[in-house]
């Protein structure tokens, strides 16, 4: 059709890529949109009894992402199980553990590619912050991965 006039498409946004290890798109510290929450604020006036009931906070909250995370796992949520053990990493990055079970997360989804991927943020924060390495456990889990087996 000679006379046709086409209207012209309207642009897309660029897509983002983010880095589905660590959930952090930007690679700055940011967690994929999500802002990282604390508990609660910090204490205006620096209490040590404030400060020593919000450390008790923290410590129960991390342990109870921890549990519920191994609840959603063991009842085969998987994709739930691997959000808590998100956030129990983006509260305490060393937890080793957390970070195993969020490797069988992807592996049992079918996304092995990224349970490597986490295995590498995992050994990554443990150099950079504790200046370990990761576990006998850990690794055989990598290993495991690595050669397509059931995890």
């Amino acid at each position: 059709m000679a006379g046709r006039r086409t209207r012209p498409r309207p642009q897309q946004p660029p897509r983002r890529r983010t880095r589905s290890a660590t959930g952090d798109p930007y690679g700055d510290g940011r967690t994929g949109g999500r802002p990282r929450r604390r508990l609660l604020p910090p204490a205006p006036g620096g209490d040590a009894v404030d400060r020593r009931r919000r450390v008790r906070l923290r410590l129960a909250h991390i342990d109870v992402l921890d549990r519920l995370s191994g609840l959603q796992f063991a009842a085969g949520r998987y994709p739930r199980c691997a959000d808590l053990c998100r956030r129990l990493i983006d509260e305490d990055p060393c937890r080793e553990d957390a970070h195993r079970r969020l490797m069988r997360c992807h592996c049992r989804q079918g996304r092995p590619h990224l349970a490597l991927l986490q295995f590498r943020a995992c050994v990554r924060v443990l150099a950079t912050d504790l200046r370990v390495r990761p576990d006998p456990e850990t690794v055989d889990l990598y290993h495991s991965i690595r050669r397509h087996e059931r995890v």
